[in-house]
């Protein structure tokens, strides 16, 4: 199966669903294309092999222990082991700029990751995004002015 998103913001190609028994294996496979971003990403048994697949997919990651400013197109190891911080998105932003986040140490719970949006919606408002489950994976793709930053996946395990 193969999911694309044309630079119309069509979707062709998309079937929702979950097996009761959270079987999702390395061989299901997810596409997506856009204007700025293109690549697959293979699904893994969530949760557990869920940071074996994103480490395969060739994102390139960054380890911060300390409040960062973001830079589209990259993904964040957030270690929040010794306090809360924050992650603060890119000023400027266009459609299909993606981050990703995953928490590091497993102690979001404890230390709480904020996602400052610096001027930016998340999630169609305009407030920061607390991130306070432990082991925390989520992925933000900016799509436009009203809507700003968005969840497409996130996993807690």
């Amino acid at each position: 199966m193969a999911v694309t998103i044309d630079g119309t913001g069509s979707i062709t190609g998309l079937s929702v669903g979950w097996p009761p028994d959270n079987s999702i294996v390395d061989t299901d496979i997810v596409s997506v294309s856009t204007a700025k971003l293109s690549g697959t990403i293979p699904l893994a048994n969530f949760p557990a092999l869920l940071s074996q697949t994103i480490c395969k997919a060739g994102f390139d990651w960054e380890i911060i222990e300390t409040t960062t400013t973001a830079v589209a197109g990259k993904s964040y190891l957030c270690d929040t082991s010794a306090l809360a911080f924050g992650l603060t998105l890119p000023l400027s932003a266009t459609l299909g700029d993606t981050i990703n986040i995953l928490d590091l140490a497993g102690t979001f719970n404890a230390y709480y990751l904020t996602v400052n949006r610096n001027g930016h919606n998340i999630q169609r408002v305009a407030d920061n995004l607390c991130l306070d489950n432990n082991n925390t994976f989520c992925t933000l793709i900016y799509t436009n002015v009203a809507n700003g930053w968005l969840v497409i996946a996130q996993t807690v395990t």
